[in-house]
């Protein structure tokens, strides 16, 4: 995904792809606190942003931390500058590699990092590296047929590398693609539709964007792929002709590797956050219940970790990070496999009428 960032005036408003900022000069971020109860470990690396509108009607955003507070001038801005600052010197081989690359898909492997992506308009290129220093290339020629499709994501297994692709950028046509580093070839082979295809391999916490030390480790031998699903059917105009539409699924999902075909595992309640790490794929559905899915086996395991009404929730690092709005700010509890191990208080001095949190 491309993001447009259009400064528009200087330290006035920012237009960030998704939403408009308004900066005042006098506005002052220590009228926000973060105030951690026990055990700060678990606050170490992660910020709480608040969205709001104040007294003035004016979007607004903070940043809060253990650290300190800062106000944004932007949506995205900060956080391209911070995601240079944090890649350690170890990494930044692999991360000035893919920056080549005129598009790409990356994941984290107890292996190391990988990456797939393209070069010009005829190459795509494969990189590895174990430690994000020394990096491995691989140069795919005569795959026009890859580059001039939709990619839906990436996983590793046994060793072999595979991208997700739509045909022609057509669900109906999604196929495999297995990336041979030692042939230079790659092997394609069709996904079995029953109705039910990939939309997106998830392959990280959902909804978070992490800076390369802080992506999630995913294994290389699951079976199991966790993906977001999307259903294809058919649609009749009102002209008599038929045609194709797709609507993405709520509940929980995978791409069988062996059967190559689509699972679903529960159909019944939405996803509010999940993360995958090793051969664990963990969630938090809609009515609190936090299930967790051994992606080598399928066997299931499941817990009562959130009560009542269900607020902002995000895995980090396999931590849950729950946030619910008090009236003086909000509440954030932090769980580990169900045990509450940490709480975290949100106050303001700038009482919002419209204010969302987020934990990254």
């Amino acid at each position: 995904m491309r993001r447009m960032l259009n400064i528009v005036a200087l330290g006035a408003v920012i237009i960030a792809g998704i939403g408009t900022y308004a900066v005042n000069g006098e506005q002052n971020p220590d009228d926000w606190k973060l105030q951690v109860d026990s055990n700060e470990a678990a606050w170490k690396n992660r910020t709480v942003r608040v969205s709001y509108t104040g007294t003035n009607q004016a979007l607004k955003d903070v940043e809060l931390s253990v650290e300190g507070n800062q106000y944004v001038y932007g949506s995205y801005i900060d956080e391209v500058f911070r995601y240079r600052e944090d890649v350690g010197k170890q990494y930044r081989s692999f991360a000035r590699a893919v920056k080549q690359l005129g598009y790409d898909l990356r994941i984290k492997t107890e292996d190391g990092y990988v990456a797939v992506g393209q070069e010009g308009l005829d190459t795509l290129v494969l990189l590895k590296s174990k430690d994000g220093e020394t990096v491995e290339r691989t140069e795919f020629t005569d795959v026009q047929f890859l580059l001039e499709s939709g990619w839906s994501g990436l996983f590793v297994y046994k060793d072999a590398v595979h991208l997700v692709y739509n045909e022609n950028y057509e669900l109906t046509n999604q196929h495999i693609a297995v990336l041979n580093q030692e042939t230079k070839t790659i092997e394609t082979k069709k996904i079995e539709r029953n109705g039910v295809l990939i939309e997106n391999v998830i392959t990280d916490a959902m909804g978070v964007e992490f800076t390369v030390e802080e992506q999630m480790t995913i294994g290389t031998d699951n079976r199991y792929i966790p993906i977001e699903a999307t259903r294809l059917e058919t649609v009749e105009a009102e002209d008599g002709e038929t045609y194709s539409e797709s609507f993405s699924l709520s509940g929980l999902y995978v791409y069988d590797v062996k059967e190559n075909r689509v699972v679903s595992l529960d159909s019944e309640q939405d996803v509010v956050a999940s993360t995958v790490f090793g051969h664990t794929y963990q969630s938090i559905l809609a009515d609190g219940t936090e299930t967790s899915i051994n992606l080598k086996t399928l066997a299931e395991t499941s817990r009562q970790v959130i009560q009542g009404k269900i607020g902002m929730a995000s895995y980090h690092n396999a931590l849950l990070y729950h946030v619910y709005s008090t009236q003086s700010g909000a509440e954030i509890n932090v769980f580990d496999e169900s045990t509450l191990v940490s709480k975290g208080t949100v106050t303001g001095a700038d009482v919002a009428k419209s204010v969302q949190y987020y934990v990254y």
